[in-house]
């Protein structure tokens, strides 16, 4: 909330915060930065909340904000003269929503009315995911380049919130007393977020019944049931709801993207890659809720994965490393792109391709490939990487120490993976140290959380080189088992 309140310091007025019952700090913060706090007590409504809010206000305009969102520096030299022009109703401005782990990776945008004037008949109806009634449209004027920063959507933000099960109480309330097209859609993207795949494609089927094409969230009716059915392996009916979707809206470019991922999953591979280019050609906009990897990065990884596919290993090669320029902190991509080209094109040009790739985002690329080989299960060809590579600074050489010790153990080598950690620090390193000794006396003793993990990591990357090294001595047959029984695990370690 201080972050909130103080990216709107210089624009508001007035301060109202409405408190729903926190039990935190928030009132406290909230008086520091001036603002004025009323109690509400909660009734499953935001729009109630909302709404008696909007009573205590006195300014002309009014923006409101949940205490997850932040304003963009440069809103204010932008919206001031706005404020001022008399036939203004409402601006609408660019809702930028982080997704994902960190506010770095995938976002969703789209245009929303944030900013209004105070007038008693313009007010939210819906319990949750409130609409603003009321504002004439001809009224409205639309600022793209005014960004507000929702940080909500983030998993970690989701799950210490409990977001998920207080929405859904409050959404299936909602589809009882009023079972329209809004109520199902609202209702299917919380079973969708929950990964309740089934329940969601039955709500979001229900919502384009007789659906309106014309409001602001139809079209993303579509893209959810297209998402839906992917992940139940419908990709027949993914594509078919793409197609409908892209007659009404041909410029959404997340439908191009999933029909191309449809496409794709049924080994429809030329038809793919001509709708994954036609992705990368369509002009970005913000009449949509749109991802922004949908036209980006995402799109070159799937061209990679068909490309290889195809068996046209230069252009997976190229498509690989397009991705990684544009989202260059996932060295998951390069990783994915060596375990799948490395049978096809030599290891050390693969090495050369990244580095070029890992020198234009700036540090130690050296350090980043080995990085890299060793993801990918190259040990050997990572220790040659870092006996190359000599770095001055004391944390980098700890750095490739530390790699060093992961390679030599998940070789075999852990006498020589023991000798190189003794002075290495922090969990990763006492993980390691846990891991040889493991090898050694045969017993494990951990002092942290983090140490547990890190152990854990090895001994599971050690597992997936002996099972590799079992299949190429009695052939992949015999561990059927075994790597299902591995990629539980993973699914379950990673969740």
């Amino acid at each position: 909330m201080p972050r909130s309140l103080l990216s709107v310091k210089d624009l508001a007025a007035e301060v109202i915060i409405v408190d729903t019952g926190s039990k935190d700090e928030t009132v406290r913060i909230a008086r520091e930065f001036g603002a004025k706090v009323y109690s509400f007590s909660w009734c499953d409504d935001f729009s109630a909340a909302r709404n008696y809010s909007l009573e205590q206000a006195s300014g002309q305009w009014i923006l409101w904000l949940d205490a997850d969102e932040v304003l963009a520096e440069d809103a204010l030299q932008i919206l001031s003269p706005l404020l001022h022009r008399p036939d203004l109703e409402g601006i609408r401005i660019n809702m930028v929503n982080f997704l994902g782990n960190s506010a770095g990776g995938d976002k969703e945008t789209y245009l929303f009315l944030k900013l209004f004037r105070n007038r008693p008949n313009y007010r939210f109806v819906r319990r949750i995911h409130e609409q603003l009634l009321g504002v004439p449209e001809e009224a409205i004027k639309n600022c793209p380049n005014v960004n507000c920063y929702h940080y909500g959507y983030l998993n970690l933000v989701k799950e210490s919130k409990q977001k998920g099960q207080r929405n859904l109480t409050i959404l299936e309330q909602e589809t009882t007393e009023k079972p329209d097209n809004f109520s199902w859609f609202n209702l299917g993207v919380e079973y969708l977020g929950e990964g309740r795949f089934h329940e969601s494609a039955n709500c979001l089927e229900k919502s384009l019944v007789n659906l309106p094409p014309n409001l602001i969230w139809s079209p993303k009716v579509y893209k959810a049931l297209a998402t839906c059915y992917i992940q139940l392996s419908q990709f027949n009916q993914a594509a078919e709801v793409c197609r409908a979707g892209l007659e009404l809206y041909p410029a959404y470019t997340d439908l191009c993207y999933l029909q191309a991922l449809a496409l794709k999953e049924q080994s429809m591979l030329p038809q793919a890659v001509g709708l994954f280019h036609r992705c990368l050609a369509m002009p970005q906009t913000t009449s949509f809720m749109s991802e922004e990897s949908y036209h980006g990065y995402r799109v070159w990884v799937a061209l990679g994965q068909c490309y290889l596919a195809l068996g046209k290993f230069p252009q997976a090669l190229q498509s690989y490393i397009e991705a990684f320029s544009l989202n260059p902190e996932n060295i998951g991509i390069l990783a994915e792109m060596v375990g799948s080209l490395a049978k096809v094109i030599p290891l050390e040009q693969l090495a050369d391709s990244m580095e070029k790739a890992l020198a234009a985002r700036g540090g130690d690329s050296a350090l980043l490939v080995a990085r890299v080989l060793t993801k990918t299960g190259f040990y050997e060809q990572g220790l040659a990487y870092l006996d190359g590579f000599s770095p001055s600074n004391p944390e980098l050489r700890n750095s490739l120490t530390y790699l060093k010790a992961i390679c030599l153990a998940l070789l075999g080598r852990v006498a020589d993976a023991a000798a190189l950690i003794t002075d290495l620090k922090g969990s990763q390193a006492r993980g390691l140290k846990q891991f040889t000794a493991w090898f050694e006396h045969n017993r494990l003793a951990f002092f942290t959380a983090d140490e547990c993990v890190e152990t854990a990591v090895l001994f599971w990357l050690r597992g997936l080189q002996l099972l590799k090294e079992g299949t190429n001595q009695f052939g992949p047959e015999v561990f059927t088992e075994a790597a299902e029984a591995f990629n539980k695990g993973v699914a379950i370690f990673e969740k």
